[in-house]
Protein backbone atom coordinates (compact mmCIF):
# COMPACT_ATOMS: atom_id res chain seq x y z
CA UNK A 1 0.00 0.00 0.00
CA UNK A 2 1.19 3.36 -1.15
CA UNK A 3 0.90 6.11 1.65
CA UNK A 4 1.02 10.00 2.60
CA UNK A 5 1.74 10.79 5.89
CA UNK A 6 -0.57 13.18 7.48
CA UNK A 7 1.54 13.47 10.89
CA UNK A 8 4.70 12.38 11.54
CA UNK A 9 4.78 9.50 14.02
CA UNK A 10 7.28 6.69 14.97
CA UNK A 11 6.21 3.43 14.00
CA UNK A 12 7.47 -0.36 13.03
CA UNK A 13 6.97 -2.62 10.78
CA UNK A 14 8.55 -5.54 12.73
CA UNK A 15 7.93 -4.42 16.40
CA UNK A 16 11.41 -3.82 17.30
CA UNK A 17 13.09 -0.83 14.88
CA UNK A 18 11.40 1.86 15.18
CA UNK A 19 11.65 4.30 12.22
CA UNK A 20 10.15 8.09 12.13
CA UNK A 21 6.89 8.18 9.30
CA UNK A 22 7.21 12.56 8.57
CA UNK A 23 4.32 14.55 7.67
CA UNK A 24 3.84 14.93 3.81
CA UNK A 25 6.40 12.27 2.86
CA UNK A 26 4.98 9.43 0.76
CA UNK A 27 5.85 5.32 1.52
CA UNK A 28 5.05 2.71 -0.23
CA UNK A 29 4.94 -0.14 2.27
CA UNK A 30 4.03 -3.30 0.39
CA UNK A 31 7.34 -5.75 1.15
CA UNK A 32 6.14 -7.55 3.87
CA UNK A 33 2.85 -8.44 5.91
CA UNK A 34 4.58 -5.99 8.71
CA UNK A 35 4.60 -3.18 6.45
CA UNK A 36 1.17 -3.97 4.90
CA UNK A 37 -0.42 -4.13 8.58
CA UNK A 38 1.72 -0.53 9.77
CA UNK A 39 0.26 1.22 6.47
CA UNK A 40 -3.42 -0.01 7.32
CA UNK A 41 -2.98 1.23 10.87
CA UNK A 42 -1.82 4.25 9.83
CA UNK A 43 -4.63 4.81 7.38
CA UNK A 44 -7.40 3.42 9.70
CA UNK A 45 -5.62 6.15 13.12
CA UNK A 46 -6.32 8.87 10.22
CA UNK A 47 -3.12 9.34 10.55
CA UNK A 48 -2.02 8.40 6.63
CA UNK A 49 -3.94 8.36 3.35
CA UNK A 50 -3.82 6.06 0.81
CA UNK A 51 -2.16 7.26 -2.61
CA UNK A 52 -5.01 6.27 -5.19
CA UNK A 53 -7.68 5.76 -3.26
CA UNK A 54 -10.78 6.17 -3.72
CA UNK A 55 -13.74 7.34 -2.01
CA UNK A 56 -16.92 4.90 -2.34
CA UNK A 57 -19.25 7.96 -4.00
CA UNK A 58 -16.34 9.01 -6.45
CA UNK A 59 -17.74 8.32 -9.89
CA UNK A 60 -14.34 8.20 -11.35
CA UNK A 61 -13.56 5.86 -14.43
CA UNK A 62 -10.17 3.88 -13.72
CA UNK A 63 -6.99 5.34 -15.72
CA UNK A 64 -6.21 2.95 -19.20
CA UNK A 65 -3.00 1.14 -18.47
CA UNK A 66 -0.96 2.91 -21.11
CA UNK A 67 -1.85 6.69 -19.83
CA UNK A 68 -1.34 5.45 -16.20
CA UNK A 69 2.19 7.03 -14.60
CA UNK A 70 4.69 4.15 -13.34
CA UNK A 71 5.63 5.81 -9.53
CA UNK A 72 9.31 4.22 -8.95
CA UNK A 73 8.67 2.57 -4.92
CA UNK A 74 9.04 4.52 -2.07
CA UNK A 75 11.66 2.58 0.16
CA UNK A 76 10.20 2.66 3.98
CA UNK A 77 12.17 4.84 6.41
CA UNK A 78 15.34 3.19 7.87
CA UNK A 79 15.18 2.73 12.02
CA UNK A 80 16.23 5.93 13.46
CA UNK A 81 17.02 8.26 10.65
CA UNK A 82 15.23 10.60 8.91
CA UNK A 83 13.45 9.93 5.68
CA UNK A 84 15.34 11.52 2.43
CA UNK A 85 12.96 14.26 0.89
Amino acid sequence: MKIVMKDTVPGSVDGINIAIYEAGQEYHLTATAGERELAEAFVGADLAEEVGAQSPAADVAPADSADAAVDAPVPPAKPGRKPRA
